[in-house]
């Protein structure tokens, strides 16, 4: 994984567990569900991005191992995972 993009993952995932917190703090105090939803609506898009940039920076190692494989096999097992990627991406 790249340097840039593991500073992106941690800086969204502090942003993630304060919202988190936050969402705990909100259904303590009784909040109305409307603004705890959309709270925890803001966190599963926060994952979403994460998911993004890890599946991302797998797709770009697993790429460049497909291109220097030296057997068919071995290039048709790293293009099954990128396919197993794109089908996990989409659920």
């Amino acid at each position: 994984m790249k340097p840039h993009d593991k500073d992106e993952l941690t800086s969204w995932l502090r942003r993630i567990a304060g919202q988190v917190a936050g969402i705990q703090r909100m259904v303590e105090e009784d909040r109305r569900p409307l603004d705890v939803a959309t709270q925890v609506s803001a966190v599963r898009g926060g994952l979403a991005k994460i998911t993004g940039t890890l599946l991302t920076s797998h797709f770009e190692e697993t790429a460049a191992l497909v291109l220097g494989a030296d057997s068919a096999r071995e290039r048709r097992e790293l293009i099954d995972e990128l396919v197993r990627l794109f089908e996990r991406r989409e659920t």
